[in-house]
């Protein structure tokens, strides 16, 4: 289920699925799932992550602060990210 995904990671052709309790694996590309996705909570904060929005904590500085891990936002989604984060807790 999407709402237990708190984000996932690219690594070449791997998806790596980071939910609550568990971690999955799959083959894929991040975009595709991106477009999945979309009109869900999820956002990219760089090209190597999409982050469910309910399971941020904070942003600080080039950081996203999630529970237990903490992840890089680039230069270049670093304004929209911010922007979906704010209007998700609005």
């Amino acid at each position: 289920m999407a709402s237990e995904i708190v984000y996932i990671e690219v690594r070449k052709h791997d998806l790596i699925f980071h939910c609550e309790n568990e971690t999955y694996y799959s083959r894929g590309v991040l975009k595709d799932l991106e477009d999945e996705l979309k009109g869900l909570s999820f956002a990219k904060c760089s090209n190597c992550y999409l982050i469910n929005l309910h399971y941020v904590d904070s942003l600080v500085g080039d950081q996203v602060l999630l529970p237990h891990q903490s992840l890089p936002i680039s230069r270049a989604k670093k304004q929209e990210f911010k922007e979906r984060f704010l209007k998700s807790i609005s």
